[in-house]
């Protein structure tokens, strides 16, 4: 009975879910079939065309003087735009990508490889939240209709791929995924020794230090608090853990020094 006693509370922590390594690298996985279908849904419904932001309509002219007319459908057309609100569209995906920000919560485990893995699961999950950001803001023109609302515009015409944004955000999110899962496969190779978490810990706040500059000049550049802040307490958060991690893991490798 006396060994039972014992026994029993060492077992329910050993069980405990805190305690197993994997599970961050599983919720980032997963993740993408609740964020992914939200965020496409939401935006979809945000795309505008000319006259429902107010901007000009489309009119499209033929390029070359041998033709007459044009169509939004023909690369020898002058363009044709949709157009998304700026604010709104961020929101889209930043709000469920929220979700891969979640395997923050394994550092509180006492277990170095768990915290270990956390830090790994919360940096690749914070590559996948800031993915969409980053396409939106640097890779599409943003422009202020006569009322002063700022929307991201682009291109209709589908030439080779698609020109709507959420394609380039699901590519990059697909290879930042697959590069989940090769990161979750040799995990255990690269923390069998203690000092090998510090490197996830470099990783973190590298990753902090992006997060601050883009939470800045979302500040800056679109002037929402809402917009910006996140990406700023993340980056904090990211840069504190980063701290944490690294000194546990200087401290566990310094029991092994003789």
């Amino acid at each position: 009975m006396k060994i039972m006693a014992t026994n029993e509370p060492t077992s329910m922590r050993s069980s405990s879910w805190l305690n197993r390594w994997w599970l961050p690298f599983l919720w980032i996985t997963l993740m993408p079939i609740v964020s992914v279908p939200i965020s496409a849904i939401v935006f979809g419904a945000l795309i505008r065309q000319p006259e429902e932001a107010s901007f000009p309509p489309n009119n499209p002219q033929s390029q070359i003087d041998l033709f007459q007319g044009g169509s939004c459908d023909s690369f020898l057309s002058t363009p044709c735009y949709e157009y998304a609100e700026a604010v709104p569209a961020l929101l889209a995906f930043a709000l469920p990508g929220f979700l891969n920000l979640v395997p923050i919560a394994w550092v509180l485990s006492r277990n170095l490889e768990v915290r270990g893995a956390a830090l790994a699961a919360f940096l690749l999950g914070s590559l996948r939240f800031a993915i969409p950001v980053l396409v939106l803001m640097f890779g599409y023109e943003t422009v202020a209709n006569s009322e002063g609302t700022q929307y991201f515009r682009w291109d209709t015409l589908d030439f080779i791929v698609p020109s709507e944004p959420i394609f380039s955000i699901w590519v990059l999110g697909a290879l930042a995924w697959f590069g989940s899962l090769l990161v979750w496969a040799v995990f255990r190779v690269l923390t069998r020794r203690p000092a090998k978490a510090g490197i996830a810990s470099v990783f973190l706040g590298i990753a902090g230090v992006l997060c601050l500059g883009l939470g800045l000049r979302a500040l800056t550049t679109l002037g929402h608090l809402y917009i910006g802040l996140p990406f700023v307490i993340v980056g904090a958060g990211a840069l504190r853990f980063a701290f944490l991690g690294f000194k546990s893991a200087c401290r566990e490798e310094a029991r092994h020094v003789p």
